[in-house]
């Protein structure tokens, strides 16, 4: 594997462990979360594509269509970011505006996200996952694409904000009163590509995240991602 990223400096963080596998430096406002290389990440030559709607994603969710699967509670993540200062917003959603879906693009404090793994020689590399990504229709890599979009349609400079998920109502299936939980921890979806409006992180505008739709059309360069299974930390800081 070629790996096209620099070797991290040697850590000055003082880091902690405020949650089980989430790490928290309060003073220099850096939350990390333990994952792993999805176990799907592997090249096959009957699906040579492999689709990416989510970075981040808990167990037994969307290991087929993300980079990162971790064990830490998405609502414990969300502590965390509060923790050294992060203010969420909310994530992406559709209104309908006369009789057509508009989005309604998702807010929060605008974040850093690397992602921090030890290659083959231990050495520590610490690279931004978005590079790690392809358009396959605009044929470019992912940050190019979503400048040109962002351009094209008169929106912010694109990348991640603090959505913060939501607070939810549902009724048990074995029947029983309703009761409020963090979307999140259900869906597990916790840093999202495409719009699933359960995000804990959310990309910075709507994407949909239907098959029959032009958008879906993210997939992981295999010469530069770490191997599947790969143990990680996801560093996320308050981008300047």
């Amino acid at each position: 594997m070629m790996i096209l990223a620099m070797r991290a400096a040697a850590p000055t963080l003082n880091l902690r462990e405020v949650f089980p596998g989430v790490y928290a430096d309060v003073t220099a406002k850096v939350v990390e979360f333990d994952g792993q290389i999805t176990p799907m990440l592997v090249k096959d030559d009957r699906a040579p594509q492999f689709f990416l709607e989510v970075l981040a994603c808990a167990p037994n969710t969307r290991e087929h269509e993300t980079l990162v699967v971790t064990t830490a509670r998405p609502s414990n993540i969300h502590a965390a970011l509060l923790l050294i200062g992060l203010t969420p917003g909310s994530p992406g959603s559709w209104k309908a505006t006369d009789g057509k879906l508009e989005p309604v693009q998702p807010t929060g404090d605008r974040l850093s996200m690397r992602i921090v793994w030890s290659d083959k020689e231990g050495h520590r590399v610490e690279q931004d996952p978005l590079d790690w990504l392809v358009s396959t229709r605009l044929k470019t890599g992912f940050w190019d694409a979503e400048r040109t979009v962002a351009a094209a349609n008169k929106l912010p400079a694109p990348g991640w904000v603090f959505a913060g998920s939501k607070i939810v109502k549902r009724r048990p299936i074995e029947g029983g009163d309703e009761h409020e939980f963090y979307d999140a921890d259900g869906s597990g979806t916790i840093v999202g590509f495409t719009t699933f409006g359960s995000e804990v992180i959310a990309w910075s505008r709507v994407i949909s995240h239907d098959w029959s739709s032009d958008e879906r059309q993210w997939i992981a360069d295999f010469a530069k991602t770490p191997t599947a299974d790969t143990k990680v930390r996801v560093r996320i800081r308050k981008a300047e």
